[in-house]
């Protein structure tokens, strides 16, 4: 992916003002890389057999308003490829949560008529433009959990520089931010609560996550900056997604120096 133009005081801004003007230039070329179901090919061209994903079960008729259960595995998930926090999940087979946009709907099933037409809309965003170049597309993938733990690595020029690990993705959030090395960082990233918890790796955890670490560098070498997002399911690393733009461009880093530190790493 080309570099972005950059602005003649492009060396005097801090990491957040980088990231702001890096998103407002991502274009067409940057959109299949945040298709939520055409990634699941081009992530295996990275060529690395012990990185999983969600498997693609069907991509779902988009002109059907009705929703039938009983062709779908008793648990799996539905999605939509373009938008923000677009997903259906069924448990036994029942829908168990709706939620389109970042709003919960009734987990009724006559509400998939309107969590579609939400879901296909156009993502039009001027923080994330590059989501509105996206076909839209509604698909089902295999069921991994819902009591996910994120594992995400930010990464300037192929190379990581903190992560964050967060836990109770849909109850009481936990987020912790770590160096390379998994020293804890005393950091904030916009309205974060922090945890006061540590993560205490056994040593076969340890070892995984130093190989997210190179599968987070040999993926995002691709850009000047990426987030790459992983689960760890029984042992095994899942990928998650390719971020351009963390919270819409609006990430706020406190404190100020480590902004400063993290902006001149992108030259």
């Amino acid at each position: 992916v080309p570099l972005i133009e950059r602005p003649s005081n492009w060396s005097q801004l801090k990491f957040n003002e980088k990231i702001n003007t890096y998103g407002k230039k991502l274009n067409k070329n940057h959109s299949i890389f945040a298709d939520k179901l055409r990634i699941k090919e081009i992530i295996k061209k990275f060529n690395l057999p012990d990185l999983h994903h969600a498997k693609l079960i069907k991509v779902l008729n988009k002109n059907d308003n009705s929703l039938n259960l009983q062709e779908l595995p008793k648990n799996c998930v539905i999605k939509s490829n373009n938008g923000w926090n677009d997903i259906i999940i069924v448990k036994n087979g029942k829908i168990d949560l709706m939620v389109c946009r970042g709003e919960k709907l009734n987990p009724k099933i006559q509400n998939y008529k309107i969590w579609k037409k939400k879901a296909l809309s156009t993502f039009i965003n001027e923080r994330e433009q590059q989501y509105q170049y996206i076909k839209p597309e509604v698909f089902v993938e295999e069921y991994l959990g819902n009591s996910l733990s994120d594992y995400k690595f930010y990464c300037i020029h192929g190379k990581v520089q903190f992560s964050l690990f967060a836990s109770g993705r849909f109850g009481k959030l936990s987020k912790n931010y770590y160096d390379k090395n998994l020293n804890k960082l005393n950091i904030r990233v916009t309205d974060d609560t922090i945890s006061n918890d540590n993560f205490n790796l056994s040593k076969n955890e340890l070892k995984i996550f130093k190989r997210m670490i190179e599968m987070s560098e040999i993926i995002s070498n691709l850009f000047e900056f990426a987030r790459i997002d992983f689960y760890l399911i029984n042992n095994k690393i899942y990928f998650g997604e390719i971020t351009l733009t963390p919270a819409g461009r609006n990430m706020n880093i406190k404190p100020e120096s480590f902004n400063k530190k993290l902006g001149l790493e992108w030259v």
